[in-house]
């Protein structure tokens, strides 16, 4: 990006000011730094905006400005400042060979470095840029390694700040007659929808959230956000959650005006996979039905939250977590598994892997790669269970679950937990059994009810 800079001797704060207006007719941005003035030329021609701003100049003040034009700050400074012609265009690539034969003071240094280098002999900003970093540093400090930087022509100011991109919308407008009829709404923010989505793709941007104002004829507004699971530009998604989001919307008058705006948007950057694994042919179409999912869907992604209940199937809460939190990304992945032979005596719809930080406070075993890990039921499983006396007490001797007998061949027992008296009252015996798949399934009976229930099964 080149850089424009103008400066004036007989230049001052207010001088400067008072052409701003005028400069604003040639250029779309200007700075002003002291004695200087930035002007933004990115995509205009250098010399005939140079020319064009010379006029204007001398027509409001009536001042010799001189003009520098460089690819870098300083180069361009310097040119404006120092150089003897009142255009100067430094060739592209050539900023430190121009500075190369202007005195190190052109640079501006302290006065405690400028003296340092002229007692070392330097005089000359080419002088100054052939030593290297460390020689620098060593006899000057950090102070003379900012000078060598710029004497180089490596000059990272920013003068002009990014210009902030707009995001898309598009908007429709109308005062003839109000619309309260979903399906008409819909026609229009289809028409909207397909503007915006246009938009992003040419950006390369894909919308995470869109929001919806509504002009009422009340000549009040309603806004309504809708989040995506994923940034993406397809129109096809959009609709769908619009239209989701439009039949549980109840306005308090009839429109006259849509807008929609993508209020959030981010990248469309592809991830990088590697072609020798023999499930990344099929990762992008996982990706996008997981993304459909939900979208379709509300409350699929949860949190577990723990707490320091004794009942073990009433520690976690579980917390929704919305598409548009990025939380989400985090939790995602369950952190445990379901046992292939605790399909012997549950079904497929009862399994529901449990919290392994659950299952590490009640087996109280350490975490390393052969620990059985306890798998608990979203919901305990009632079951019949026979009992037989052992141990100077009952203990159970088999039961039934999905419609199977399972025996078991060995059980400890009873743990007795008591509580709740304060409120909802619980008083559980339960027990670990070994049954004849060689599966350790966790029971208890329910005391006051006398009802038994599958809690669990290690894993």
């Amino acid at each position: 990006m080149p850089f424009m800079c103008l400066w004036s001797p007989a230049w001052r704060d207010e001088s400067s000011i008072a052409i701003q207006a005028q400069l604003l007719n040639v250029v779309p941005r200007i700075s002003t730094a002291h004695e200087l003035v930035w002007v933004d030329v990115r995509g205009l021609p250098s010399r005939k905006t140079a020319e064009d701003i010379k006029a204007i100049v001398g027509s409001a003040s009536n001042l010799r400005i001189c003009i520098g034009i460089a690819d870098t700050p300083v180069a361009a400074e310097v040119a404006a400042r120092y150089s003897q012609n009142v255009f100067t265009r430094v060739s592209t690539g050539d900023d430190r060979r121009f500075l190369a034969s202007f005195p190190i003071s052109v640079l501006h240094p302290d006065p405690v470095t400028e003296s340092l280098m002229d007692g070392a002999g330097i005089e000359l900003c080419g002088e100054l840029a052939g030593l290297s970093r460390e020689a620098v540093e060593v006899r000057f400090g950090s102070s003379g390694v900012k000078i060598w930087q710029l004497s180089r022509a490596h000059d990272s100011r920013r003068i002009f700040s990014p210009i902030p991109q707009s995001l898309p919308e598009s908007g429709y407008d109308w005062t003839d007659y109000t619309i309260k009829r979903a399906e008409r709404l819909i026609f229009i923010i289809n028409a909207l929808c397909g503007n915006v989505c246009e938009s992003l793709e040419a950006q390369g941007m894909g919308a995470v959230s869109m929001l919806l104002k509504f002009s009422l004829n009340n000549r009040t507004s309603y806004e309504h956000i809708v989040r995506a699971a994923r940034a993406t530009s397809n129109r096809t998604v959009w609709m769908r959650l619009l239209r989701a989001a439009i039949e549980k919307i109840q306005l308090a008058d009839g429109v006259t005006g849509i807008v929609l705006q993508a209020s959030s948007v981010a990248g469309l950057a592809s991830k990088q996979g590697d072609l020798f694994d023999v499930g990344f042919i099929t990762a992008k179409a996982a990706e996008d039905a997981i993304g459909q999912i939900m979208d379709d869907m509300e409350n699929v992604v949860v949190s577990p939250e723990n707490t320091n209940h004794p009942l073990i199937d009433s520690r976690t809460i579980w917390n929704v977590l919305s598409p548009g939190n990025m939380e989400y990304e985090k939790r995602f992945v369950n952190k445990s598994k379901a046992s292939d032979r605790a399909l012997n005596h549950v079904s497929e719809s009862d399994l529901v892997a449990g919290s392994t930080e659950n299952s590490r406070e009640v087996v109280g075993a350490q975490s390393h790669s052969l620990a059985l890990t306890l798998q608990l039921f979203p919901v305990p499983v009632r079951i019949s269970v026979n009992t037989e006396h052992k141990y100077g007490r009952l203990m159970p001797s088999s039961y039934w679950n999905a419609g199977r007998q399972h025996i078991v061949i060995d059980a400890a027992g009873p743990d007795i937990i008591d509580g709740g008296w304060w409120g909802d009252k619980y008083s559980r015996e339960y027990y670990k059994c070994v049954n004849d798949t060689g599966v350790l399934v966790w029971i208890y009976r329910d005391i006051g009810s006398e009802t038994w229930y599958l809690q669990g099964w290690w894993d």
